[in-house]
């Protein structure tokens, strides 16, 4: 298991501040168990047969739904439009 901290400071503290939650599809999912596998934190777990989240320790860093096969791992962030621009408008 990857120390949380390290991992955070790789995939940047502010995914995690702009995450809502992570849906799972459980209609989609077949429970290969890639994602419990690969989650740097140990945030997923499979639970009666249903894949499981724990909020509190995910830190969005989209492993999980890069992962899996089948589609069946979102992220739904706070913010639906960038709420700033790098560019001036003209």
């Amino acid at each position: 298991m990857v120390d949380k901290e390290e991992v955070k400071y790789a995939v940047g503290a502010v995914f995690e501040k702009l995450k809502e939650e992570v849906i799972v599809d459980q209609e989609k999912c077949t429970l290969c168990k890639k994602c419990e596998e690969l989650c740097p934190v140990g945030a997923i777990s499979i639970e009666d047969g249903k894949v499981r989240v724990d909020s509190e320790n995910c830190i969005a860093c989209y492993s999980c739904a890069i992962i899996c096969p089948e589609g069946a791992i979102s992220i739904k962030w706070k913010y639906s439009e960038p709420r700033f621009s790098l560019f001036k408008e003209r």
